[in-house]
């Protein structure tokens, strides 16, 4: 993960799943300190499960409790799906260029 301050766009990559779920949260605490709107791009994530859906939705719990209004960019096509099928639409803020369900192919 590295933090690109001067605009509140935080990139995030690797993975969001079960293993790696818990310290991405605990690293996280910082980034809701100010109340200044962020940007998570998750442009570098290679894999995620309904664990790192999970933590999507912790992180956006955390910015609602400090006033930070967060934003998900190029959200995995994983995670979209798991919102999707959850229901989760409304409550995950992704950016709006993202915000219908993965393409699903057949075959």
């Amino acid at each position: 993960m590295s933090d690109t301050s001067s605009a509140r766009r935080i990139a995030v990559d690797g993975s969001l799943d079960q293993v790696s779920a818990p310290a991405r949260l605990a690293e996280s605490k910082t980034w809701f300190a100010t109340s200044e709107p962020l940007t998570l791009d998750l442009a570098g994530v290679e894999h995620a499960d309904s664990a790192g859906a999970a933590l999507l939705l912790a992180w956006q719990r955390r910015a609602a409790a400090a006033g930070v209004a967060l934003t998900f960019a190029n959200t995995p096509a994983s995670i979209r799906g798991i919102a999707h099928v959850c229901g989760l639409d409304p409550v995950l803020l992704i950016a709006p260029d993202e915000s219908g369900p993965p393409e699903v192919q057949s075959g």
